[in-house]
């Protein structure tokens, strides 16, 4: 029998009124006595030499209180989270490597002053040939980007198991394919911003939307040779992130502009300069050769993983790395042999976004499927049931444990039984209608990897002496609802209302370190830490209420805000517990470490179905309706766990139909959003989500990460159901309908 939470599996939002309202605070609705306004001038061209930069013009001008060159810095001017070799600015004598390269920062009395600085600014520059492909970056001879690397290669990764030549030579049929995927901008509403300034103790105090507070806080203070402890980094409530917030972008700039001047400083980027700065999704090119046999059995696969890192290292080796593990999924495959590089560019830089390169490998891995299917005559549903991992099989990864058996049968089944009542007969009949579907067993952090601060998550709870509770976590709340989550956590602990817990958030002063906000992990690790701080609270609560009650600590227990006596009379309302312990000397606040030892990564299994149809007139797709099941352990927050499914389909639906950030020569082609297309509410398919709850044994609760995971399948979905109404498949999307179109008649893509 299914246990009954307090409150866990209820739906809640602590700030929704706020958001609602109005009322939230995000970076860039600070204002500070004094405050200058910062903007940056950025490289001229993807790839050149600084020869000298002329100040003087734009320090003359009224109203410009500083402008600061690399001269400036006095810690190494590099940062990074896996190789630090990204520069705060540019300096004299060096190579900008991109666009989004910095070379001097203003500080003005005004956003109009500082614009009008950084035109005053004289560059001059030699510049320089760029890569900007892999083929280009990879080829003999070809420059290196950085001198210190023997090729273009910021990282390789391999996976083998098994003996692919017997692999192949078991198959009856072989099947080879190259799939590109594009580029992808974050496109949140709120563009990068941070405030700068001193407090009253000399410390620098950053306020930014980020997703890491503690990584800034080291990284930066490196960069400009500060001690970490000078200063106090504060992430903002974010509006969206999405990964694109992880890497440091200007929030180093407005420190050392505060530096500067002793005064507070915001830095707000224009969408355009957010887009050409901050890393985007990698774009990759997939190369696949899959083997079978005649009743659908995969025997063999082989893939290579190219992905676009761009000008510096950031996080693709992590990208590399999760894309790499996994490429084969939910399947069963004896035979496995997987590599790829990471590939430095004169393209924007790459790293984090939704998925952490699993959209790329998994999306590249259905699609050939679906090709696999009509070679083989056997229905796709069916394909990937034959060929469905089972309990006690080797998953094509060894960092994921299978501990809880599999089930990606039933998700199918699920998905399918829903999107068949979809209707028919309304198909006008110049259009094609398909029904295409995906699946993954996306990866999740469980706080054992022991790179980019993820290993490890320390969470906090206190109890104020009138019973009222506070959760301490260094978590970041950017839509997807922690702070709710772990009020909920709290509140189910002690019996409590959810409304009523506070919880404070990514302060490197009063936090906890939480890791990182990524790769769908704090319900999963941050939720552990305050399950295991709660319960160390509550038995010293007990076992002071023990000798306050008279009865033996086994028959104590929390509810409806009281201490209660089980089998018998007698309670004592938390208010009044505790505020005997804050008396009595009772330590009443907890912290507590999580570290996972199960596994290296979490897993779980995720479906989705889609419905298009194609105007095979103009080449345009219309999406008619989602459908993704989610094996999801427990929802603690069923309609924030909804939510974050439907919002990650909408992001995969506008990567597979209308996002390509291109570039040309290292030029961006679509600099804001005017270009750059992401779907609309009139893009808004009809979406149905079914969550399968099968409790995760190592989960608080049985919770599982679901975050990023829609993103990983709705775009195979809707593409595999593009080419199961057309038999054309697009393997070099998005799915634009020129593209669509070409394909349908036959037009090659060069007309």
């Amino acid at each position: 029998m299914e246990k009954k939470y307090w409150c866990v599996g209820q739906n809640f939002r602590k700030d929704g009124k706020e958001k609602v309202k109005g009322e939230t605070k995000y970076a860039g609705d600070i204002f500070l006595p004094d405050m200058l306004f910062a903007k940056p001038l950025l490289a001229p061209v993807s790839h050149g030499r600084l020869k000298t930069i002329d100040t003087s013009l734009a320090k003359s001008l009224p109203g410009v209180v500083a402008v600061v060159t690399a001269e400036d810095i006095k810690g190494s001017n590099r940062f990074g989270p896996v190789m630090q070799d990204q520069p705060v600015l540019v300096g004299v004598g060096e190579d900008f490597k991109f666009l989004g390269d910095t070379l001097a920062l203003v500080a003005a009395e005004n956003k109009k002053i500082a614009e009008e600085a950084i035109r005053l600014i004289k560059v001059d520059y030699e510049e320089l040939p760029g890569l900007y492909n892999f083929n280009e970056a990879l080829a003999d001879g070809a420059f290196r980007l950085h001198q210190n690397m023997e090729k273009n290669i910021c990282s390789s990764g391999e996976i083998v198991i098994g003996d692919i030549t017997s692999g192949f030579n078991e198959s009856d049929i072989i099947l080879e394919e190259i799939i590109q995927t594009p580029r992808q901008e974050h496109a949140y509403l709120e563009t990068e911003a941070a405030v700068s300034f001193f407090d009253n103790q000399g410390r620098v105090n950053l306020y930014s939307c980020l997703q890491d507070p503690y990584y800034f806080n080291y990284d930066i203070a490196q960069a400009l040779g500060l001690p970490a402890n000078r200063i106090r980094t504060v992430a903002t409530t974010a509006g969206g992130a999405f990964g694109g917030k992880d890497d440091i972008t200007l929030q180093a700039h407005a420190i050392l502009l505060t530096l500067v001047t002793g005064r507070p400083v915001k830095m707000v980027y224009s969408r355009e300069e957010s887009i050409l700065i901050h890393p985007k999704r990698h774009p990759s090119e997939i190369r696949i050769k899959i083997g079978a046999t005649k009743n659908g059995r995969i025997t063999a696969f082989e893939g290579r993983v190219l992905i676009d890192a761009g000008a510096y290292t950031g996080r693709s080796p992590v990208v590399l790395t999760v894309a790499l593990n996994s490429f084969v999924g939910p399947y069963y495959i004896p035979h496995i042999k997987l590599y790829g590089h990471a590939v430095y560019t004169n393209n924007l830089v790459a790293g984090a976004c939704r998925g952490y390169g699993q959209p790329q490998s998994n999306t590249a891995r259905e699609l050939v499927l679906d090709m696999l299917a009509d070679r083989l005559n056997i229905n796709p549903v069916t394909l990937r049931k034959i060929n469905a991992l089972k309990q006690g099989q080797q998953a094509g990864t060894r960092l994921v444990n299978l501990d809880t058996p599999p089930t990606l049968d039933s998700l199918l089944d699920q998905t399918m039984a829903v999107l068949e009542k979809s209707p028919h007969d309304d198909t006008p009949a110049y259009c094609k209608r398909g029904t295409g579907v995906a699946c993954a067993m996306p990866l999740f952090d469980i706080s054992a990897l022991p790179s980019l601060g993820l290993a490890g998550t320390g969470v906090a709870i206190q109890m104020h002496p009138d019973g009222s509770l506070v959760v301490y976590a260094s978590a970041v709340e950017c839509g997807q609802g922690v702070i709710s989550v772990l009020a909920q956590i709290a509140a189910e602990e002690f019996s409590v209302n959810p409304g009523d817990v506070e919880v404070i958030l990514a302060d490197t002063d009063s936090t906890p370190k939480s890791g990182p906000t990524t790769a769908s992990r704090q319900t999963y690790t941050s939720g552990n830490a305050l399950k295991i701080a709660s319960e160390h609270l509550k038995k010293r609560l007990i076992s002071f209420g023990s000798r306050l009650l008279n009865v033996a600590e086994e028959k104590l227990y929390f509810y409806g805000g009281k201490m209660l006596v089980k089998d018998g009379e007698g309670e004592v309302p938390l208010s009044k517990l505790a505020k005997e312990c804050y008396y009595a000397g009772v330590n009443l606040k907890e912290e507590a470490w999580f570290r996972s030892n199960h596994a290296t990564i979490g897993h779980t299994f995720i479906a989705t179905a889609a419905d298009v149809e194609v105007d095979t007139l103009t080449g345009s797709v219309k999406v008619l309706k989602l459908v993704t099941a989610h094996d999801i352990g427990k929802a603690i927050n069923p309609l924030a766990a909804a939510g974050q499914i439907i919002g990650g389909g909408m992001q995969s639906l506008g990567w597979a139909m209308t996002e390509d950030l291109m570039q040309k020569d290292g030029m961006v082609v679509t600099p804001s959003l005017a270009e750059y297309l992401i779907p609309t509410a009139l893009d808004l398919p009809a979406m149905e989500t079914i969550l399968m709850e099968n409790p995760y044994p190592t989960g608080p609760y049985g919770a599982k990460g679901v975050g990023e995971h829609a993103s990983m399948t709705a775009a195979a979905a809707i593409l595999n159901a593009i080419y199961q109404a057309t038999g054309k498949m697009v393997t070099n999307f998005p799915a634009t309908p020129e593209k669509v179109f070409n394909l349908v008649t036959g037009i090659p893509e060069s007309s």
